[in-house]
Order: C-alpha cells, then sequence, then structure tokens
C-alpha cells in the first residue's frame, strides 16, 4: 500500500464529486450484487428477517410502528420495505433487493471512503474482504446494512467538507447532516453514534469555518430527522416510544440476549484439532479491538514525536475530522454489538475495523508483514464465508472441506412456485412448507393467525415470517416475541385480553427453540404459563408438521374453514 500523507484530491461540489473514477465504483457496485446474490443463502430466515418482512407488511396495511406493534429498530427499515412492496408486491425478493442493493452500497463506500487515502489498489482490496465478510453474514433484511451505508456515506462527506473548497464545503456538510439523519431512522442506535463521532470530532478539531459547518450538519441532520419525529410524537403516545426505543433495549436486551466472547486459546486449540479454520473465523469479532489498540499506539506514538493530535490523526491518510470520526465510531460500533458478540451484530464495527486497519498498514514498515497481516484476514474471511455458505453455489464442496471437513453438501431448496407465490423462488423447510399450504387452503384473507412457541414461560425466537408468508395477520401488537417481554405476567395477560376480544382463528405453534439454550436469560423460565393454559384451554390442534403444530378454536373442525 503506497504512502498517501499529505495527499487530497479536491472535491468542488456533491453534485459534481465521485467517489473515485465512476466506471470503477459503478463496477464494483455491479460485482457486489452478482457475488451477492450467487453466494445468497435462499432459505428464509425465521426469525430476523421474518420480523423486516412481516413488520414492512403491517405498515404497508396502515399500522404505525410502536403504536400498532412493538419493535426495538427504528421505523425507517419498516417503512422502505413497504414503500417497495407497494411498487412492486409483497413478496421475499422484493426485501432481499433492497438488502442486496444495501450491502452493496456498503462496498462501495468503503472503496470511495479509502481510495484518496490509501490509492485504489488497497481500496479495492479493502471493498472486496468487505464484501466477502457481507456475504458470509447471511441474516437478510436485517436493516443495520442500510444503516451502515447511510453511516459510511456521512464519514465520507464529513471527508469532503475538510478537502473541498469553501464553496462546496457546507453542501456536503448537508449531506453528512442527512446521512446521519437516515440511519437514526433506520437503526436509531447506529445513527445515535454517528451522530456522537460527527459531534466528537467537530468538537475537538476547529477550523475558522467549523461554525457554518456545523450549522450545515445541522440543517442536513434536521431537515430529515424533524418531519419524522414529529409524526411519530403525533401518531404513537411518548410512553410507547420510551418503551420501544430507549428501556427494553437498554434493560431487556442485554441480559436475554447476551453472548460469551469467544476462547482464544480454545479456537486454536479446536483448529489444531480438527484442522480446519472456522473455529479461529469466530475470532474476527476481536478485530475491531486489535485495530482500535493499533491505532491508538499510532496516535500516541506521533504525539511523543511533538505532534499536535490533529496532526497525528491525519498521519492516517484520511482529513483528521473524518479521522477522529472513524477512530469514534469505531468504539461505540463495538460497544453496540459487544452485547451480542457474533459476526451479524458486529458486522458495523468490522466494517469500520477494516477500513481503519487499510489505513493502519501502510504504516507498517515491513511490505512482508503486511503482506502477511493481508493474507491472514483474507483467510478469515474466506472462513468465515465458508461456514455459512450453506444452500448456496458460491463456493466448491471441496472448498468447503479445507475449512469444515464435518460438513456435507447441502442442496438447494426448490422453487415454491405459484403454491406460495411470496416466496417465488427462495424456500423454507418442509414443515414450514406443510403449514403455509394448511393455512393456504383453510384461511381466509380476513382470518387472524398467532404465530407462538410451545411454551411462553421461556422463549427464544418465534417463526416470525410465517405472518408474511401466509398474507394472515397478527391478533396482537406482541407478534415479534422476545424473553424478557413475552414471558411477563403483564405482557401474557394483554396478550390474553386480545385473544378474548378477537380470537384468532389459527395459532401455530413452534416446539422447535424449545431445547435452545444460550448463556443469558432466555435460558431461565419465567414459571409464567398464563398464555399457555389460554391456549391450551380455548384452541385445539388440527395439522402438525414436524415441531410445528396448528391450532384452531375449540370446536372448530379442520376441515370447516372458510376456504379461499
Amino acid at each position: 500500500m503506497r504512502q498517501a500523507l499529505g495527499r487530497s484530491d479536491p472535491i468542488h461540489s456533491p453534485g459534481t464529486a465521485v467517489a473515485g473514477p465512476a466506471a470503477a465504483c459503478a463496477a464494483l457496485f455491479v460485482l457486489a450484487i452478482v457475488v451477492q446474490i450467487v453466494g445468497m443463502n435462499r432459505i428464509v430466515g425465521a426469525y430476523d428477517e421474518g420480523l423486516m418482512l412481516y413488520g414492512a407488511q403491517r405498515v404497508a396495511r396502515g399500522d404505525v410502528p410502536y403504536r400498532d406493534f412493538w419493535t426495538m429498530y427504528g421505523p425507517g427499515g419498516f417503512y422502505v420495505t413497504a414503500w417497495l412492496f407497494g411498487l412492486f408486491g409483497e413478496s421475499v425478493w422484493v426485501a432481499r433487493a433492497f438488502d442486496v442493493v444495501s450491502r452493496a452500497a456498503v462496498v462501495v463506500l468503503i472503496f470511495a471512503n479509502l481510495r484518496t487515502a490509501v490509492g485504489g489498489g488497497a481500496a479495492l482490496i479493502a471493498a472486496l474482504l468487505g464484501l466477502a465478510l457481507l456475504v458470509a453474514v447471511q441474516a437478510y433484511a436485517f436493516p443495520i446494512f442500510p444503516a451502515l451505508a447511510c453511516s459510511l456515506a456521512a464519514l465520507y462527506a464529513v471527508a469532503c467538507t475538510e478537502r473541498a473548497q469553501p464553496d462546496s464545503a457546507l453542501g456536503w456538510a448537508v449531506v453528512a447532516g442527512a446521512s446521519t439523519a437516515l440511519c437514526m431512522l433506520i437503526r436509531h442506535d447506529l445513527g445515535t453514534y454517528t451522530l456522537l463521532a460527527v459531534a466528537a470530532s467537530f468538537i475537538a478539531i476547529g477550523p475558522p469555518r467549523d461554525a457554518k459547518a456545523a450549522l450545515a450538519f445541522a440543517t442536513g441532520l434536521l431537515g430529515v430527522l424533524l418531519p419524522a419525529v414529529a409524526f411519530f410524537v403525533w401518531a404513537v403516545p411518548l410512553s410507547l416510544l420510551y418503551e420501544n426505543l430507549i428501556l427494553i433495549p437498554l434493560t431487556v436486551y442485554p441480559p436475554f440476549r447476551s453472548l460469551p466472547f469467544p476462547s482464544v486459546a480454545g479456537a486454536i486449540r479446536n483448529s489444531l484439532e480438527t484442522m480446519s479454520l472456522k473455529p479461529v473465523a469466530g475470532l474476527i469479532v476481536y478485530l475491531p479491538l486489535i485495530v482500535g489498540a493499533v491505532a491508538a499506539f499510532f496516535i500516541a506514538r506521533g504525539q511523543q514525536g511533538g505532534n499536535h493530535l490533529t496532526d497525528s490523526i491525519a498521519r492516517f491518510g484520511l482529513p483528521a475530522r473524518a479521522m477522529l470520526m472513524l477512530l469514534v465510531m469505531n468504539i461505540l460500533f463495538y460497544l453496540k454489538g459487544a452485547v451480542r458478540v457474533e459476526a451479524l451484530h458486529l458486522a458495523p464495527a468490522l466494517v469500520l475495523s477494516l477500513l481503519l486497519g487499510t489505513l493502519l498498514m501502510q504504516h507498517i514498515p515491513l511490505r512482508l508483514l503486511r503482506v502477511a497481516i493481508t493474507m491472514f484476514f483474507i483467510a478469515v474471511a474466506v472462513g468465515r464465508l465458508v461456514e455459512h455458505s450453506r444452500a448456496t453455489t458460491l463456493l466448491l464442496p471441496a472448498m468447503r472441506a479445507l475449512f469444515d471437513p464435518t460438513s456435507g453438501a447441502h442442496d438447494l431448496p426448490t422453487c415454491a412456485g405459484a403454491a406460495l407465490p411470496r416466496l417465488r423462488c427462495f424456500g423454507v423447510d418442509a414443515d414450514r412448507v406443510a403449514v403455509l399450504a394448511y393455512l393456504q387452503h383453510y384461511a381466509s384473507a380476513t382470518d387472524t393467525l398467532y404465530v407462538g412457541v410451545d411454551r411462553h414461560d421461556k422463549i427464544f425466537v418465534n417463526n416470525i415470517e410465517l405472518y408474511f408468508l401466509s398474507g394472515l395477520g397478527s391478533v396482537t401488537r406482541w407478534h415479534d416475541l422476545h424473553p424478557g417481554i413475552q414471558t411477563t405476567h403483564a405482557i401474557q395477560q394483554t396478550m390474553i385480553d386480545e385473544m378474548r376480544r378477537h380470537a384468532p382463528d389459527f395459532v401455530v405453534l413452534n416446539a422447535q427453540w424449545d431445547s435452545r439454550q444460550e448463556p443469558n436469560r432466555s435460558a431461565v423460565s419465567s414459571g409464567v404459563t398464563l398464555l399457555d393454559d389460554h391456549l391450551r384451554a380455548n384452541f385445539a390442534p388440527v395439522f402438525t408438521a414436524g415441531t410445528l403444530t396448528v391450532l384452531r378454536p375449540a370446536g372448530v373442525a379442520s376441515g370447516s374453514a372458510a376456504k379461499r
């Protein structure tokens, strides 16, 4: 990677500036889309993907998040997907297309943020590593990826405010503010961290035009954010906004969803015993910590040499404000993912550490060491890719065997065809197909559904995707089952009251998750069985497929339901 100190590209205006050669960015964008499609897992996710699909369906049909259904996510992902449903129809492929485009935008923005600082070649390597990571994280329709794209866009725009001529710098500050606001609307946690990082960069670094730039940033931020905030304050009680967006994420999510960090020694030992890179690939969750520590070392060494903090930070190639913003974001995004320590939730921090690590690499004096580090991270990225490559055709079975010798070949799911039109050529397992076929045969368009678990005193997840794939509406605002919420006496009583006012026409319970144990409070029974008692007393099983059971109100025979 070539040295880039002191090098910058003049940027004249947000309307004409590009992140690099337009052809290169377009080609990278297309490549990212193609690779994702080839490497896509065609099985529809039961929980995270189902949560976004059904939330968007509810929004498309007039429901308002937080008021009509509870969720910890920002509203932006639901509304964008609902808008796309309005254009192209309610289908899995529509949400998957939004996801693919969002991830492709992340790849291009990795390249865009690095190209001027480290050169096109190193930026391209970083972008391709980012693409490998994003393909490996096969949790689709997850709002973390469009939010990350907006955050990286804000980072790029902040860099442009320093590189640009004074007459266009303010325009880029407005773009940075608008991008941060969009990030907040999609994932309010990541958006808040991005805003804090921008604020830190403006406070710590103070050129003469800071006040105007800060005002321009605030204009872009509030211009996008205030209308949305005004709508939700008007449409949703403040108590519900507080409960959904602040109280539950801070007090319920951490104890009931936390995961421990993987053991470094254990991963190395398992890798040697199995002759597989898969255990070592899991150690990628430590990457942001390592990169952050190396960055702190270089900054401290620069200050010991008599440099000002701004000069020490700017040594890495990015403008000082953008570099400080990246450093702060790397810390905050990692803290966000450190509760649930897995690649999916740490993906934003991993992408940021990839950017930061690429900037740091140019300061490593030995070229051979730089190459070795790069190859190591390529191996880890490919390992993650292989680990999550089931149900795809991206990798040859022999290549997969190198990383996971015990894994066997996985057949592609067959296209569901016209029988399940919302699936198109995506798939679900045979048991879910059978349940969906039953619901399609016996349910009418106005029927309601409840998708639960076999026991509600201890919840891991539920099959939210069945709401969307069946097209039936939920009888409760609590369709997303979460430990620490629907396991409580108050919420179960509320759900029972809803069912007494309007009994669901169908209930689907899944016993698959009963044995799922994680080292957190989700594995502990709350002792509350109100909802289970109500379901057993008022509903009877009419159809079973594997661990899934369909129930109807007591006294209703399986063949007496209204047909389509």
